[in-house]
């Protein structure tokens, strides 16, 4: 397979999973583009190096590493104290949590991923998973923003989970 055709390949397989992953931690969907961008230009350069088992895991990593770069820049511009993005977490990667932070980052790939299919296969089940599962709203707080009833936001978020088992259901044993 040519450079470009396993490029355009990988790009269409998980840029979507970079993108959501970028905008779960950046909260803002220019940066997370921009990210996205900056670690698919990356995977250009280096991918002839990337095996491709690990090409999801290597993505990941360096969008996480693009996160990470992006909030130390705001820190060195404005001074530590003054910072008011949202945290992040860094893990320092030691033969002992190595293991853990590939687990980590396959599970919220996973999330990603999950949530991405959901939202192409009905919006509104997306927008009830994001509030209940995500932000950890009550399912009445979730009913009142969206604007339904609660007995209507039960139904839909049962449909959802049925609908997320259905589809992973290999990967979701797993969790």
């Amino acid at each position: 397979m040519k450079k470009n055709e396993r490029f355009t390949d990988t790009y269409n397989r998980y840029g979507d999973l970079i993108f959501w992953y970028a905008k779960r931690r950046l909260s803002n969907e220019e940066l997370s583009k921009e990210c996205t961008q900056q670690v698919f230009l990356k995977y250009y350069e280096h991918m002839d190096v990337i095996s491709e088992e690990m090409v999801k895991a290597w993505l990941l990593t360096c969008c996480k590493n693009e996160i990470i770069d992006y909030f130390r820049k705001i820190e060195r511009r404005k001074g530590f104290e003054n910072i008011d993005a949202p945290e992040v977490e860094v893990h320092i990667c030691s033969q002992d949590n190595a293991e853990y932070v590939v687990e980590r980052l396959n599970r919220e790939a996973f999330y990603t991923e999950v949530l991405t299919a959901l939202r192409k296969k009905n919006e509104s089940w997306y927008q009830i998973v994001w509030a209940v599962c995500v932000e950890e709203l009550s399912q009445e707080e979730a009913a009142e923003r969206l604007g339904i009833s609660p007995e209507i936001l039960r139904a839909k978020l049962y449909r959802a989970r049925k609908y997320i088992r259905r589809k992973f259901k290999d990967k979701y044993d797993l969790l």
